[in-house]
């Protein structure tokens, strides 16, 4: 996937808005002029910022700049800083959707690059560029520069806190999108007419619908889809990772085949998702537990188990041959499990499609329907037909005929 997250690093993946106003009344407090709150520096700070420093009071026809940008980076280094709460968590979900990411700031290089070290997250971008000086002018060159190293055709989005983010976005031919927890008011960010989300993450979370629309229909499975998880999940590595953490990794896994939606159209998005959970449990159990890969997904399967266990998988099979047709003589467990799957491997994929709707997915016929994306009525009917077509291929083996 060729698309690229352009991020803003103060305010906007740096949580430094207090440490920048505990700065500044330093620095006032040196000039011997009154603090400013929180409040008053949102609603009035911007870039370039000498102008700022003028409304706050500093005469800089008196004051030399230089000394005033210094002032304010060793003041803010004394500052306590952190990430946004949702940093990491957006770094992470980028990375998963296949997105390149980079950084440009109007802070200097070197400052930047030693933060984005501190905070442990420089592995996350392919390109770290922030300034040469420290006066907090414009990053507008320095994003041409950044531009220009990324391949060709590339699709930009760029997500930042204040209104020279999203000039700056703009002027590089990006998709913009502003957060509201950084340097900025949310009012003042909306007049830009760009969208406004309240954290890094819900702005990857909106890029990742934009890049993929038909991403919206994930959620109305990701009930039944974590239930899934759940019965089939190995219980050594539930210990480790929960059915949501799979259900996640699912659909960040299929955000990052280009191909998921135009390979088969004709297979039903649920059914595509339903085979990559079942692929990332059987990947997550290799990585967490080193467990010898098994291809489990070119057939209805439930996990295999001891003749004297009842798992929740044996149970599904049990009970669904109970439904179908009850066999005439005492078979074993497996014996009768090896005869469903057999016949259902021999329907036609519709029918395969509905029987496992119902009896292993514990769908009901309306949610059987939105999976397959036809009308109730009609997925009732097919599910009765294949109901039938399984009993008449389960009554050729003897071991079922009444």
């Amino acid at each position: 996937m060729n698309c690229t997250i352009i991020w803003d690093w103060n305010g906007t993946l740096l949580d430094d808005v207090d440490a920048a106003v505990g700065a500044l009344n330093r620095m006032l407090a040196k000039h011997k002029l009154p603090p400013v709150t929180r409040e008053f520096y949102r609603a009035n700070f911007g870039f370039p910022v000498r102008p700022f420093y003028q409304q706050v009071g500093i005469d800089l026809d008196r004051v030399d700049w230089d000394e005033i940008c210094t002032d304010f980076h060793a003041f803010i280094a004394a500052e306590p800083q952190t990430l946004q709460t949702s940093t990491p968590d957006a770094l992470e979900a980028a990375r998963a959707g296949g997105f390149r990411q980079c950084i440009l700031s109007a802070l200097r290089e070197d400052l930047l690059r030693r933060d984005t070290a501190r905070f442990g997250v420089a592995s996350f971008f392919d390109h770290i560029f922030g300034v040469d000086n420290l006066d907090g002018a414009t990053k507008l060159s320095r994003g041409r520069d950044l531009v220009a190293t990324l391949p060709p055709q590339t699709k930009l989005y760029f997500i930042g806190d204040t209104l020279h983010d999203a000039e700056v976005g703009a002027a590089l031919g990006a998709e913009v999108i502003l957060v509201d927890c950084g340097h900025q008011t949310s009012e003042r960010l909306r007049a830009t007419g760009y969208p406004v989300l309240p954290s890094p993450l819900a702005a990857v979370q909106y890029i990742q619908r934009r890049a993929f629309p038909q991403a919206e229909s994930f959620e109305s499975f990701r009930p039944k889809l974590t239930a899934l998880a759940a019965k089939h999940l190995n219980p050594v590595l539930s210990r480790r990772l929960s059915p949501e953490d799979v259900v996640q990794e699912t659909f960040a896994s299929a955000l990052m085949r280009e191909d998921f939606f135009t390979n088969e159209p004709e297979v039903p998005v649920y059914f595509k998702l339903r085979t990559l959970l079942f692929q990332t449990m059987v990947d997550l159990e290799r990585r967490h537990l080193a467990a010898q890969k098994r291809d489990a997904y070119k057939e209805v399967d439930v996990p295999r188990c001891d003749s004297d266990d009842t798992s929740a998988g044996d149970l599904d099979w049990d009970m669904f041959a109970g439904t179908v047709t009850a066999p005439n003589s005492v078979l074993a467990r497996e014996d009768r499990h090896a005869l469903l799957r057999q016949a259902i491997g021999e329907l036609s994929e519709n029918d395969r499609q509905i029987i496992i709707l119902r009896h292993f997915d514990d769908m009901d016929n309306a949610e059987c329907a939105r999976a397959l994306g036809i009308e109730p009525k009609a997925a009732s009917i097919r599910y009765v037909r294949a109901l039938e077509r399984l009993q008449k291929k389960l009554l050729q083996y003897t071991e079922f005929q009444n």
